[in-house]
């Protein structure tokens, strides 16, 4: 999935998604709630960690 298409999935554009991430500006709690639920249904299982012994 490309920035823009996450972007566009999550009601956003790719320059805005660059404005969070260079903290030129914060999102608002509905947009940050639209990129965890389009994060969630991106991501794959967990993976599992091997424990050490």
């Amino acid at each position: 999935m490309t920035l823009r298409e996450f972007a566009l999935e999550a009601g956003t554009s790719a320059s805005r998604l660059s404005d969070y991430e260079r903290a030129k500006v914060a999102p608002t709690t509905d947009v940050l709630a639209r990129l965890e639920h389009v994060a969630a249904a991106h991501r794959g299982p967990p993976q599992r960690i091997a424990q050490q012994r």
